[in-house]
């Protein structure tokens, strides 16, 4: 039985969907799996496959090097473009360090094979690696059937981290015409302390949750945006926001964008805004039609059953290089192994 080992640096919601998420499939499967945070060179010498998740430091470097020459197959994902980071970007200060940059790039062309999101992305690595597979984000099977309070008030809502900034603010102005034009309505923020709209009465901020709970944060969402900015970095973007969205049956209005264009059906299980005039029209729209709204969410929850890690897990399978005859399932209770 292949064991396999994920190190990421830190614990965020890229390992929690690259690394934590296929983690517990595969283990389900019968594999052996953990994921380490720092580094744990016992469990590592002992596995066949270890996944590097977006490592840029020069420890990670170097551990990869080590095990490149004691055998082991080594995947390095990656799911960002992060050589085409907007400077507004929190993470651009990181990223833009050359020695970061380089450590990335010798890591990519070291790697036995390169895991991605989005085909968009797997243009921008391949000059690095020509051995990488697009696997796109998908869902923990478990995480996303959760029911919806009723508190009897209309919410738009928008979660993300403090990365998203420029993306959230590109919509401030339909926010805030929104709500005066509509009393019933209110406007939910969730991940940001702060954000890129005027002080209202009605704009509610959410307290950031664990991720095992964001699907039921989610949930106090009536209607779910997702901004995004037409720029090089997020050209490589996957469609996860509309994905996790989409899993709770919202309606999802979203920027007509590279990163939507192929997921969001539009006008069936979605709306793609291309500017001002059409955010308005489709908020308005569904804010006045309840059976619209239900119409929409039901064809963007179909559409999400077919993103759940369980069907999709074949990818990874296939990208590490695993035996498949070897996973006879070991049950669906075990939890996935974190070393700190």
């Amino acid at each position: 039985m292949k064991k396999i080992i994920f190190i990421s640096e830190q614990q965020d919601a890229c390992s929690w969907y690259r690394a934590h998420v296929p983690g517990v499939e595969l283990q389900k499967r019968g594999y052996e799996v953990a994921l380490v945070i720092r580094r744990d060179w016992a469990l590592c010498d002992a596995a066949d496959v270890i996944v590097f998740e977006k490592t840029s430091s020069g420890s990670a470097l170097e551990d990869l090097v080590r095990y490149k020459e004691a055998g082991k197959l080594i995947a390095y994902d990656i799911d960002d473009n992060i050589w085409n980071l907007n400077p507004a970007n929190p993470a651009y200060p990181y990223y833009s360090v050359e020695t970061t940059r380089n450590n990335l790039a010798a890591s990519l062309r070291m790697a036995d094979v390169v895991t991605v999101t989005t085909p968009q992305l797997a243009d921008a690595v391949s000059k690095f690696n020509r051995n990488v597979r697009i696997i796109p984000n998908c869902l923990p099977d478990e995480n996303w059937n959760v029911g919806f309070e009723d508190d009897g008030v209309l919410t738009v809502g928008w979660a993300g981290s403090i990365t998203h900034w420029e993306d959230l603010k590109t919509i401030s102005n339909i926010i805030e015409q929104t709500l005066d034009g509509f009393p019933q309505v209110e406007f939910a923020v969730a991940g940001m302390a702060s954000y890129p709209f005027s002080n209202h009465q009605r704009i509610r901020k959410l307290e950031a949750v664990k991720l095992e709970e964001y699907p039921k944060l989610l949930s106090k969402f009536d209607i779910a945006l997702a901004p995004l900015t037409d720029d090089s970095f997020n050209a490589c973007k996957s469609d996860l926001k509309f994905l996790e969205y989409a899993a709770l049956g919202l309606p999802v209005i979203a920027s007509k964008v590279a990163a939507y264009e192929s997921s969001v059906d539009h006008g069936r299980n979605g709306f793609l805004a291309r500017n001002p005039k059409d955010w308005l029209k489709y908020l308005r729209r569904l804010i006045n039609d309840e059976g619209l709204r239900e119409e929409i969410g039901a064809a963007a929850r179909k559409f999400a059953e077919s993103r759940f890690m369980s069907g999709n897990i074949g990818l990874w399978e296939s990208a590490l290089d695993l035996d498949r005859s070897q996973t006879e399932a070991a049950g669906s209770n075990n939890a996935l192994s974190t070393t700190n």
